[in-house]
């Protein structure tokens, strides 16, 4: 049995909440399904780490041309050290509050025309699914920054110049060269994700799948083999160009490519309470806070900032500065695609 807390007359466990708020974001996401983001028990005991950021020393490939082997007895093959490198990872620390007051409960059971209805349950059952959507928008600051560094350049396409629709928007052809960004490691991309604008337009191509899960459920998005995740947070610029009177705006969209395991997820277990309940009598508000330690991170490219508070805010997340890449460009399972409707 959990700990029992009662809060708005409701008995709320509190490590099955916790532990329901979990599962929904950390196997139940979208991101975690069509496999971009993997969480792992290492990168657990990472996200347990104190500090800002944690150290992730990875091996490099080996290098070097073979060689023929002597035959005299006593030349030496030469040899090869093989290389390391140093991602580094920060580690977030947040939290929401969520209230609800006596008299707000009051007039929800006499709208709902029932003495049990209980805005707090609704909030409790909802938690993880917030943390998803939250998941989700500190994914795209970091990628927003990570790829405004100067050395993420190789693993950019921007078409927004082109000359013609077919040039500087997303189709068969400009969505291929995107994919090309990776050289002979493209093929290994197998997720996009893209606003509802960009998804809607290759829906009108007829570049949309959708194909009916063999456990059954709703039919899931596919362009070709990439599973097709919609996201309206994902940028969407307005960039004005030329001088008036000849000036003309364009709407720059983002969508990203990714491969198998190319956000890192590390689930801690804080040392302050993951789920809490307060009461401010004076306000008449119940309040229930949720708090996460964790690590979401894109494999091979590190974070060098220096945040400001106990861990990086999405604004520094989305600061160019703040990151370095760590892997050799093909061995970086994300790319970015910049690009038009029309």
């Amino acid at each position: 049995m959990g700990t029992i807390v009662t809060i708005s007359g409701l008995p709320i466990d509190i490590e099955k909440v916790v532990s329901y708020a979990l599962e929904q974001t950390t196997y139940n996401s979208n991101l975690v399904q069509c496999g971009i983001m993997a969480r792992s028990a290492e990168f657990d005991a990472l996200a347990n780490a104190t500090g800002t950021t944690v150290n992730m020393p990875f091996w490099k490939d080996l290098e070097g041309d073979s060689e023929v082997l002597p035959t005299d007895g006593s030349t030496k093959l030469s040899t090869t050290d093989i290389g390391t490198g140093l991602d580094k990872a920060a580690i977030n620390h947040r939290g929401k509050a969520f209230k609800v007051n006596d008299l707000v409960q009051e007039l929800a059971k006499v709208q709902a025309n029932d003495p049990n209805a209980d805005p707090m349950a609704v909030i409790a059952s909802r938690i993880g699914a917030y943390w998803d959507g939250e998941y989700q928008k500190i994914l795209l600051s970091i990628l927003k920054g990570a790829f405004a560094a100067t050395s993420m350049a190789d693993l950019v396409l921007d078409i927004t110049a082109g000359t013609s629709a077919a040039d500087r928007t997303a189709n068969a052809d400009t969505l291929i060269d995107a994919e090309g960004k990776l050289g002979d490691r493209g093929s290994q991309l197998q997720a996009i994700m893209m606003h509802s604008a960009t998804e809607r337009k290759l829906r009108k191509d007829d570049l949309i799948d959708y194909i009916k899960p063999s456990e059954g459920g709703k039919p899931l998005a596919y362009y070709g083999d990439k599973r097709v995740i919609v996201n309206d947070e994902l940028p969407v610029e307005e960039i004005t160009e030329g001088q008036s009177p000849n000036q003309t705006t364009k709407t720059v969209y983002t969508t990203y490519l990714f491969g198998a395991g190319a956000v890192a997820l590390g689930e801690g277990t804080p040392d302050y309470p993951a789920l809490e309940t307060d009461r401010e009598a004076l306000a008449g508000n119940d309040i229930l806070i949720s708090r996460r330690k964790n690590l979401i991170h894109p494999r091979g490219i590190k974070f060098k900032g220096s945040p400001s508070g106990v861990s990086p805010t999405n604004a520094e997340f989305a600061t160019g500065t703040n990151w370095e890449r760590a892997y050799q460009p093909k061995h970086i399972k994300v790319v970015q695609f910049k690009h038009l409707l029309a």
